[in-house]
């Protein structure tokens, strides 16, 4: 397919969403157990490192609702790579812990995940990239302000 003669802004809004469902079906491809969004929210429950996230700040992270990404954590609670609890100093939170379970997956698909990053970003240079991630997050930052008003 041709370049679309359109605003460049308006094709990247278009390209980042072509792309979401793109790699969604690449990554279902490459994981049995999981699917691609599962994946994800594991990835971002690993960025807290020790401390164990709230429903609610997984949710922020992984930039997703709260009811969405409570449906995903209990599907990977019942496959075992999470466990749920009531926070302790608020029983109206929920705590998201990864179990060993989740460390192997991590393992099983260490090398597996780096062909595919490696793949994806064949042929592109570091400084684009950069740019790219840029942009990303700028878009990122003005979508959590839209909507408040």
């Amino acid at each position: 397919m041709q370049m679309p003669d359109m605003e460049p802004s308006y094709l990247l809004f278009g390209t980042v969403f072509a792309l979401e469902n793109r790699l969604q079906v690449l990554g279902d491809r490459l994981l049995e157990e999981i699917t691609a969004k599962q994946w994800f929210v594991l990835v971002v429950l690993g960025l807290f490192g020790e401390k164990a996230p709230t429903l609610g700040e997984l949710a922020e992270e992984v930039g997703s609702s709260y009811q969405n990404v409570k449906q995903i954590a209990l599907k990977l609670e019942k496959k075992g790579y999470v466990t749920l609890e009531s926070d302790k100093s608020d029983r109206r939170k929920c705590l998201v812990r990864p179990t060993r379970q989740w460390f192997e997956l991590g393992e099983k698909y260490n090398a597996p995940s780096t062909r595919f990053m490696e793949q994806l970003f064949a042929g592109i240079p570091q400084e684009e990239i950069r740019r790219a991630v840029w942009v990303l997050q700028g878009l990122q930052r003005n979508s959590k302000t839209m909507g408040k008003d």
